[in-house]
């Protein structure tokens, strides 16, 4: 008796839960040595802290506005089957166009209401007027003191950094559940 196996192709694309992570390339510079970039190490602390909670890896897609000219093909595919977006929000993120080109992208699909999947992370303070204007929110969590609008980071700020984490992780992972 003979035996087989059928491999058969899957596309990954659509039975994974699939964020898109959105950040101007200049706010994941790294000024400090030894250290990890801002970003970089988010992406990473809030990826494990979603496949933590949910019991399944998470991967975060991450794409910033350096990488290509304009969204292409491989970045419009990849915000087009977003289940999250995720806008790293600095003056940065919204002076680049190519950031706000993947943001309307994701603004504009038919398949969704987009409004309740974007998670707008607000690494620095900036003009929260212009900011709901452009952007209206729920899902808004910022990642500095409010009253003193320093930033939080994973070094000076560990214990109010790694709660935003958890609280946006929490908020995404009830919205994948």
């Amino acid at each position: 008796m003979s035996h087989f196996n059928l491999y058969l192709p899957i596309n990954i694309l659509n039975i994974m839960t699939k964020i898109y992570l959105s950040y101007a390339y200049v706010d994941n510079q790294n000024f400090e040595n030894n250290d990890r970039a801002w970003v970089s190490a988010f992406k990473d602390d809030l990826e494990n802290e979603i496949s933590f909670l949910l019991g399944k890896i998470i991967p975060i897609t991450i794409f910033h506005d350096k990488q290509f000219a304009s969204p292409n093909l491989l970045t419009i595919k990849y915000i087009k089957a977003a289940d999250i977006f995720i806008p790293i929000g600095t003056p940065a993120y919204f002076l680049s166009d190519y950031c706000q080109k993947e943001l309307k992208l994701f603004l504009n699909r038919k398949d969704i209401d987009p409004s309740p999947q974007i998670f707008l992370v607000d690494k620095r303070p900036f003009e929260e007027a212009a900011l709901q204007a452009l952007l209206p929110l729920k899902n808004f969590f910022p990642f500095y003191n409010l009253s003193d609008k320093n930033e939080w980071d994973r070094k000076n700020s560990e214990s109010e950094y790694f709660a935003q984490i958890s609280n946006l992780a929490a908020q995404i992972g009830s919205y994948l559940l």
